[in-house]
């Protein structure tokens, strides 16, 4: 009669905890469907016309900034490479200026952000799409000329002393150093 009383306990206490289990995982599921449905609103509330964000406000400002400027500056690559962009002083610091300016201009006039309230805004992210910019405009063009590709292969293997020859860059290690 004991053993059976204490497994009858033990039953009903493990059905109470499924119950705990259930109803808490319920609520956290109803909780955070709610917090993702209202996120992508908040957020865009937050990033709307003069909607005046702060580090307060909008914390993910300056990745969002990061995230902009990585796309002009792949868009801006793209753009150079498929056009065969050589004048590359002119190309390179316009895209400079697309990539740092124009989410200045966002931020500044379209959200009117405190940006006094952030780190860094202003120039975060502009180092590295600069560079994917560069890496991609690079990448393409690269790709577009095959052909000054190979010439320049052959002229590099060529470069050596040929036969006879003096080599002109010395290491200044004699050959019995090692």
């Amino acid at each position: 009669a004991m053993t059976e009383r204490r497994i009858t306990q033990t039953l009903k206490q493990k059905q109470r905890t499924r119950n705990q289990v259930a109803a808490t995982s319920e609520t956290s599921l109803s909780l955070s469907c709610s917090w993702t449905n209202s996120g992508g609103a908040m957020t865009e509330r937050r990033l709307s016309f003069h909607s005046k964000p702060d580090a307060a406000t909008v914390p993910e400002l300056p990745t969002i900034t990061i995230w902009i400027r990585f796309l002009l500056g792949a868009l801006y690559g793209v753009s150079l490479g498929l056009r065969n962009e050589t004048k590359g002083l002119s190309g390179v610091l316009f895209g400079l200026n697309v990539i740092t300016f124009m989410p200045m201009f966002w931020f500044n006039s379209y959200l009117d952000a405190n940006i006094e309230s952030y780190k860094s805004l202003n120039f975060v992210g502009v180092p590295n799409a600069f560079a994917l910019m560069l890496l991609i405009w690079i990448a393409l063009f690269t790709m577009g000329h095959p052909e000054s590709e190979s010439s320049l292969q052959t002229n590099l293997a060529n470069m050596g002393p040929r036969e006879g020859e003096q080599p002109i860059f010395t290491s200044g290690i004699s050959e019995g150093e090692f």
